[in-house]
C-alpha cells in the first residue's frame, strides 16, 4: 500500500497538479488563466499575469484534495511541470521561423 500522502491528488482548475510545483507558479500559470477565461469566454488569449492588478486576486485559488484512483481512471489533465512557459522573445523567434517556412511552402 502507498504512503498516505502519495495517495492524495491536488486539483486546481480541473487539472491534477504535481505536488512539487510552486504554489505561486500554479496560481500564475493555471489558476489565473482559468479565472480570466471564465470571466472573458470570448477572449482569444490570456494576457500576462500582472501581480499589481488585484482584479483576479480577489478570488482565492480553489485547491481540492482527493484520493488518487488506484486503477488510474482520472480523466483530468495532469500538470507535471510548468516549463512550457515561453518568453516573448521565444515566441517571436518561433513566429519568425514559422513565417519563413510558410513563405517557402506557399
Amino acid at each position: 500500500m502507498m504512503h498516505s500522502i502519495e495517495m492524495l491528488e491536488i486539483l486546481v482548475a480541473n487539472k491534477i497538479m504535481k505536488k512539487e510545483l510552486k504554489i505561486s507558479d500554479v496560481f500564475e500559470w493555471v489558476w489565473y488563466p482559468h479565472l480570466y477565461k471564465h470571466a472573458n469566454p470570448d477572449a482569444f488569449e490570456v494576457p500576462p499575469f500582472n501581480p499589481k492588478d488585484l482584479t483576479y486576486q480577489k478570488k482565492p485559488m480553489e485547491v481540492k484534495y482527493w484520493l488518487a484512483g488506484l486503477d488510474g481512471e482520472a480523466t483530468e489533465d495532469w500538470v507535471d511541470n510548468l516549463d512550457w512557459r515561453e518568453t516573448e522573445e521565444e515566441l517571436a523567434k518561433r513566429f519568425k521561423i514559422a513565417s519563413a517556412l510558410s513563405k517557402d511552402i506557399g
